[in-house]
C-alpha cells in the first residue's frame, strides 16, 4: 500500500516517497519482516535488486519490489560487513577475513577476488574509476575497478569503520575517534581533519550536493559544507525538546530520495530530519538497533538487524 505521510508536517512530504512515521511511532503499523541468514549489510543494486550481506558469508539477492529471494552468492567464509555497487552495476563485498569479492550485477557470477587487507573490511565506497576499502587493519586500499589492481595503500590510519566520498576529490573516513579524517583521492595524502564531535564518529554519508553528514556517539549529527580548501560546519542536529527521545548516540545514517535524513540510535529510535533544520520532523520507536539502512529506487526504506524490515 502507498504510504500517505512522511511526517506530521505535510509541507515536506515528497510525492515519490511517503512514510507514516507517526503511525509507526503510535504502534498502528509495523514493517514487513523477512527472516534471513542474519543480514549485516545492505546495498541497492541495478535492475531493482537489493543485496544483503550475511554474518556467515552468503550474499542474498532480493527483489526491491517485494523482498523475495532471487539468488544467493556464495564465496565468502565469514561475515560480509560491507557492500557497495559500482556505476556499472558490479557488486563489491568486503568480508571478515579481509578479502573483497567482485560480482557481476547481471548474472551474479564472481569476477575476481581482491586481496590486500589483513583484517576485516568494514567500509567500501566507489567512484567512476576506483574502489576504496577501509579495514580493521588500520589501512585504506585503493583499487582500479576495471582491472582489480591495487593502486595505493594508506597505512596506520586507525580502524576504518565508515567512509564517504566528497565532491572535491576527497575521501572522508572515521576511525572511532572524535575527528573525521580526509584523504585526497588524487595523490592519496592526508588533508585537514574535521573536528567538533565530543565522542567517536560512527556514521558518514554525503548528499548529492557534496554536503557531509556525520553521526556520533555524542548524540549529535553534524552537517558539513564541502569547499575546495576544506570543509566547514553548517549546523548541528540535536533533540532540544521533550517531544522527542534523547539520542544517546547515532549508529546509522541514510538519505531519503526527498533529501530528508534518517538516523538510528542504539536504543532503536529512527528519526527523520530536515537537513536544513535543527530538530527531527518525526520519529519511530522500532525497538531494534538496525545495523544498516538502504533505500530502494522507489524510495522505500529497508533496514536490517539480523532479519530484514521493509517499510513499504
Amino acid at each position: 500500500r502507498r504510504w500517505q505521510r512522511l511526517c506530521q508536517d505535510r509541507s515536506v512530504m515528497d510525492a515519490s516517497w511517503g512514510t507514516p512515521w507517526d503511525l509507526y511511532a503510535e504502534g498502528k503499523l509495523k514493517p514487513r519482516v523477512i527472516r534471513t541468514k542474519n543480514c549485516v549489510s545492505l546495498a541497492p543494486g541495478h535492475n531493482r535488486k537489493m543485496y544483503c550481506g550475511t554474518s556467515d558469508g552468503p550474499i542474498e539477492v532480493r527483489s526491491q519490489a517485494d523482498g523475495s529471494l532471487l539468488q544467493t552468492l556464495t564465496g565468502h567464509c565469514g561475515s560480509v560487513w560491507a557492500l557497495t555497487v559500482g556505476l556499472d552495476g558490479a557488486l563489491y563485498s568486503g568480508s571478515k577475513f579481509g578479502t573483497i569479492r567482485v560480482w557481476s550485477g547481471e548474472s551474479g557470477a564472481q569476477i575476481r577476488t581482491l586481496e590486500g587487507h589483513t583484517d576485516s573490511v568494514l567500509a567500501l565506497v566507489t567512484n567512476e574509476a576506483n574502489l576504496f576499502s577501509g579495514s580493521d587493519d588500520a589501512s585504506i586500499c585503493v583499487w582500479q575497478c576495471s582491472t582489480g589492481n591495487l593502486i595505493h595503500k594508506v597505512v596506520d590510519v586507525g580502524c576504518v569503520t565508515a567512509m564517504a566520498l566528497g565532491k572535491y576529490d576527497r575521501l572522508y573516513f572515521a576511525t572511532g575517534h572524535t575527528t573525521i579524517q580526509t584523504l585526497s583521492v588524487t595523490d592519496y595524502t592526508l588533508l585537514d581533519s574535521l573536528e567538533g564531535h565530543g565522542d567517536g564518529v560512527r556514521a558518514l554519508i554525503t548528499g548529492h550536493d557534496g554536503t557531509l553528514f556525520s553521526g556520533s556517539y555524542d548524540g549529535t549529527i553534524r552537517v558539513w559544507s564541502e569547499k575546495e580548501k576544506g570543509g566547514s560546519l553548517i549546523r548541528t542536529l540535536i533533540n532540544p525538546t521533550p517531544n522527542y527521545p534523547r539520542l544517546e548516540g547515532v549508529e546509522v545514517l541514510a538519505l531519503a530520495p526527498n533529501g530528508n535524513l534518517i538516523s538510528v540510535s542504539p536504543s532503536g529510535t529512527l528519526c527523520v530530519w530536515r537537513t536544513d533544520g535543527h530538530t527531527p520532523l518525526n520519529y519511530a520507536l522500532s525497538h531494534e538497533m538496525y545495523d544498516c539502512l538502504a533505500f530502494t529506487c522507489d524510495g522505500h526504506l529497508w533496514a536490517a538487524h539480523g532479519r530484514l524490515y521493509l517499510y513499504f
